[in-house]
Formats: structure tokens, sequence, C-alpha cells
């Protein structure tokens, strides 16, 4: 969807302003670009992420004027979702450990194309059979059922 709808375009433009190809780095080694053919998330598509946060619908001149922000040292504000973070950072988001900034959680509700379904849904009475979004959550992993019993060997040992 994303190519579709300029997410290609973008990529070219981003691609010639900093002179480096899919998987390739720059020759100051601060930007490594990568086409996506995925990004999930096509309620805003075209889309581009930055160390994980996701800039929203954006064109070709758009996408180089985030790069060029950038390069010029400013810190870009995703569309959504936590502050943009140094590659550093997100490598220990990723890798488990906690990250005590306070801009890393995103801010504010869904928006307003990831709601478009369940709006739709829910003018035509339609949801999810047996549903309720009261169901509590169980605090304790339930046990595992019992091993199944030993089957028996062709001369009726275990």
């Amino acid at each position: 969807m994303c190519g579709v709808l300029g997410g290609d375009k973008a990529y070219e433009a981003v691609s010639e302003h900093l002179g480096v190809g899919h998987d390739e780095t720059t020759e100051d080694g601060k930007f490594t670009l990568e086409h996506a053919e995925c990004l999930a998330a096509c309620d805003y598509a075209p889309v581009m992420t930055i160390n994980y946060e996701f800039y929203d619908q954006v064109d070709a001149d758009a996408a180089v004027d985030i790069v060029r922000r950038l390069q010029s040292g400013t810190s870009p504000l995703p569309s959504r979702g936590a502050r943009l973070c140094t590659f550093k950072q997100i490598e220990m988001q990723l890798a488990g450990f906690q990250d005590d900034r306070p801009s890393t959680t995103g801010e504010g509700p869904a928006g307003t194309p990831t709601l478009a379904g369940v709006r739709l849904a829910d003018s035509v009475g339609v949801s999810v059979p047996g549903y309720d979004p009261n169901t509590p959550i169980p605090a304790v992993r339930p046990k595992d059922p019992p091993p199944a019993p030993a089957k028996k060997n062709e001369k009726g040992a275990k």
C-alpha cells in the first residue's frame, strides 16, 4: 500500500539525497537506508520509520525534509508514538531493557485512520462474537494439563 501511495518515490528521493541504496550506510556512518516491503501501517500510508518510530503520510519532499532535519542535528517529532531516540537507546529497548526516559511512551489515543474500521463495524452492528471487553485477564498462568500416560511398546511393557 505504501508503494502505491508514494512510498517508493519517497524512498528513491531519500536514496538519492543520501547517495546510498538499500542496506547501505552513508560514508559518515550516520544513516543506513532500508527499503521495507511492509511496515504494517496501511492506515497511515505511506510511512517511513527512523529507529522504529513512525512518520506518517510522507511524500518524497517530506521524507527528504525529515532526513535533512536529522542531518542538521534536530530531532523531528514522529507523527505518533514515542519521541525519536538514538539507535543505541532503541537497541536497549529491543534487547528488553527498561527505558526510563519520560518520552518513551506514545502520547494520546489511537488516531482516526486506525479507528475507522472499528467505527464502521460498530455503526452496522458488527462485533466479535462473545467478546466482552470487561473480561478480566487472569493474573496467574493456568496450570499445564497432566502429561499423557506413557504408551506401551509392542511387548506390552512401558
